[in-house]
């Protein structure tokens, strides 16, 4: 694996490993969100602000929305390449592209998506540090339909049996990753869906030992689930459009 630093935009190169693969040997959805996390992270070690820079400062960049277009996902031993850049930072928030591009140079899946800036002592957003909007050297925004963040909720939703937060979906700030997220409620689809587009939308953060309330609501070519705790507080709305 080899990552490259550039001016304005984060390089990750890598190759389709079987464990990243689904039973047709494919890149799975949840890698596919994986490997968009760590090229934003690994942009954010190589400038120096990265894991270590936010411990001592005492905040962390919270995810609050993806929009995920897959064209096609790459095959096990596929040669593959991850680009990721900020396009504004402004106030409390950052907005991110990322793009993945298999060996021939073609785009296969791309992202938008916004990052919080937030204080973890006092759990509240705060302006994001000069220093990071030093180093972050901003670029025009990939070209991807422009669509509303709110995730509409509405209609008639099946309540799915809860289940309990586990150690497994715990990450380094203490509560659910992102991507473990996408990976509850992907449960939930039809085993021959095809996803093409993803939209989420993250509201509070679940820690380990917290319950989860599905509900679900399936239509043509379309599956939203709503992911809460039991006083119907939403962790996360995930929609999945398919082929």
């Amino acid at each position: 694996m080899v990552c490259k630093p550039q001016k304005r935009m984060y390089n990750l190169k890598s190759r389709v490993r079987y464990s990243e693969c689904d039973e047709n040997l494919e890149l799975t959805l949840t890698a596919l969100v994986n490997y968009f996390q760590d090229t934003s992270t690994f942009q954010s070690e190589s400038l120096d602000i990265g894991m270590a820079y936010l411990k001592e400062k005492k905040v962390a960049w919270v995810l609050s929305y993806w929009h995920i277009v897959i064209d096609k996902r790459p095959a096990l031993g596929e040669e593959i390449s991850i680009s990721t850049w900020p396009y504004e930072l402004s106030g409390f928030m950052a907005h991110r592209n990322f793009v993945m591009k298999d060996t021939n140079e073609k785009v296969i899946a791309y992202a938008n998506s916004l990052w919080s800036f937030v204080d973890v002592e006092l759990g509240k957003i705060k302006r994001i540090d000069s220093k990071q909007k030093e180093l972050y050297k901003k670029s025009d925004p990939y070209p991807m339909e422009a669509i509303d963040r709110k995730i509409e909720v509405k209609g008639c939703f099946t309540k799915k049996e809860s289940f309990q937060v586990q150690s497994f979906f715990i990450d380094s700030n203490g509560h659910v990753n992102n991507e473990k997220y996408i990976q509850m409620a992907a449960h939930y689809l039809n085993p021959s869906a095809q996803i093409k587009e993803l939209r989420v939308e993250y509201k509070n953060q679940a820690k380990l030992g917290d319950k989860i309330y599905p509900c679900i609501r399936t239509e043509k070519n379309k599956c939203l689930v709503v992911l809460k705790n039991e006083q119907e507080d939403v962790y996360a709305t995930v929609e999945f459009l398919t082929k």
